[in-house]
């Protein structure tokens, strides 16, 4: 779908293109989404090591989990 990415995104967008070249696979797609949501769990463990409050945490916590989730599903894909 056509969306607004914004400014990182595209970027994000372009370094994806650039990474996959313009014959890649449904695996090579996979994998790189499993890249990018495990660099994303890394990211948001070490938030949760930082100074936040209960709350925070707790959120946190639960996003953590959710994406986690999420790559053992990508995982199923291949």
């Amino acid at each position: 779908p056509d969306e607004n990415l914004g400014m990182k995104g595209k970027m994000g967008e372009i370094k994806l293109n650039i990474d996959l070249g313009p014959e890649a696979d449904t695996t090579e797609i996979i994998e790189k989404a499993i890249e990018g949501e495990t660099l994303g769990v890394n990211m948001a463990e070490k938030v949760l090591r930082g100074e936040l409050d209960e709350k925070s945490r707790d959120i946190a916590g639960e996003i953590l989990h959710q994406d986690r989730k999420s790559i053992e599903k990508i995982k199923n894909l291949l």
